[in-house]
């Protein structure tokens, strides 16, 4: 039990530091405005505050939490740089060179997504707007490196106190942009397919594809029984995340109509969890998103709960402000399509804190480390480096506790093309970390 000291508690505080003790580091934590009560207690004691109280941990409060609203926070983020984050082992509490609480929760709200950026093509905030990028913290989990060395000082302050921190979760996950490369497309597509091969005089795409229809091989993306195959022999839980939306230019998978899609779905609901991948409109459009989760539920015969927006389409705060009122409890969306890393800077779930309403919601969201098609397609690395990236991201996470989200497209497990030799990473790395769910 951790007791601190405020001059005035806001929700701000309460959110923050319930994240840091309770959420990274497995503490309970109570908050107070009574100084005396303060001084009194003979509990573990971190005084947050301008007023000097004797016999505790101090930290001098940054103005950011007792604030409302969103504003430009320059003063108090110049104060960071990457000669400092490597120097946290070696400092003390009074010798940080900026508020720890103050500074996660800019990072973990996302607080700089609030406010006016130039978006990409898609409308999403760029990595290299973010401050992990510029100041080059983006493939650290910074929140949790502060919240350890809190916990360290804090031991060594009071004997006998261990703080128990969280274990370390490994989650592989699939989003189901395109079932199947050539079944379940129905008529007007199938045909479409054929004619476009066959104007291209694609003799191997299709012979493959009759081969294919005809039940000769199997279809080249349908490669599903690998990872049910890999998650029970290595002890892991498997998340997918459906794409089910109507027929459209960023929308090309499976029609939900089809039975071979509908039995898709059914059979990986018996071994693994299934969340919806909303269409590419739906971020901003309930009637969209609501027609979409009854769809999937329907088809499923399961109550959807868990979400990732497709092409990571995400708006702060009116994209999770939908997903509460379409009774979502879990986003995995948070991360970079471009780049690897900790958008969030930290591997721990947190709750979505609604800046503009100051409001702690219940929508929990997870971020993930890396993602296929941004090491593939933008990193451009082979795959035995691949496996040395995602080990350096989720190695990380092993020391600190948390989870380590990994998001794979079954399309590039195909072992066609630029895929060839995905599935052995995707085997590395689940096997890697086999016993870490046990």
């Amino acid at each position: 039990m951790i007791l601190v000291y405020c001059e005035h508690i806001t929700n701000r505080h309460r959110y923050i530091f319930d994240f840091i003790f309770k959420d990274i580091l497995g503490s309970d934590c109570i908050l107070t405005e009574n100084p005396d009560e303060f001084i009194a207690s003979g509990l573990p004691k971190i005084n947050y505050s301008i007023t000097e109280l004797s016999g505790s941990l101090r930290i001098k409060p940054n103005p950011l939490l007792s604030e409302t609203g969103v504003r430009q926070q320059d003063v108090m983020l110049n104060l960071l740089n990457a000669k400092t984050i490597k120097q946290f082992n070696s400092l003390t509490i009074d010798q940080f060179p900026f508020d720890p609480f103050a500074l996660s929760f800019y990072l973990i709200t996302r607080y700089e997504e609030y406010l006016p950026f130039e978006p990409d093509e898609h409308g999403r905030f760029r990595a290299e707007l973010s401050l992990a990028y510029r100041q080059n913290f983006l493939r650290v989990p910074l929140v949790d490196v502060l919240a350890h060395q809190l916990k360290k000082m804090l031991e060594d302050r009071y004997p006998g106190l261990k703080i128990p921190g969280q274990p370390f979760r490994f989650i592989p996950s699939f989003d189901i942009d395109i079932a199947f490369a050539h079944l379940g497309k129905g008529w007007a597509r199938a045909g479409a397919a054929w004619a476009k091969l066959f104007l291209k005089a694609d003799i191997k795409q299709i012979k493959e594809r009759a081969l294919t229809i005809a039940g000769k091989i199997a279809d080249p993306y349908d490669n599903f029984d690998l990872h049910l195959e890999l998650a029970k022999k290595y002890g892991h839980a498997l998340l997918y995340f459906v794409l089910i939306g109507d027929f459209s230019q960023f929308d090309r998978n499976t029609s939900y109509k089809s039975f071979r899609f509908r039995d898709l779905i059914i059979k990986l609901s018996l071994s693994a969890e299934i969340g919806l991948h909303p269409s590419y409109r739906s971020h901003l459009r309930p009637e969209i998103y609501e027609k979409e989760k009854r769809r999937l539920g329907d088809l499923g015969k399961f109550e959807v709960s868990k979400n990732r927006f497709h092409f990571l389409r995400l708006k702060f705060p009116e994209s999770y402000r939908l997903l509460i009122s379409q009774g979502i409890s879990d986003d995995y969306s948070l991360g970079y399509s471009t780049m690897n890393g900790f958008r969030a800077s930290t591997c721990t779930p947190f709750l979505f804190y609604d800046l503009e309403k100051e409001e702690i919601t219940n929508l929990r969201i997870h971020p993930f480390i890396f993602m296929d098609s941004a090491i593939i397609d933008h990193l451009k690395l082979n795959p035995q480096d691949a496996v040395t990236e995602i080990r350096e991201l989720a190695d990380q996470v092993k020391m600190l506790g948390g989870e380590a989200i990994g998001i794979w497209h079954n399309y590039s497990l195909s072992e066609k093309g630029q895929y060839k030799g995905w599935q052995e990473v995707m085997r590395n790395v689940i096997e890697q970390y086999q016993y870490q769910l046990q």
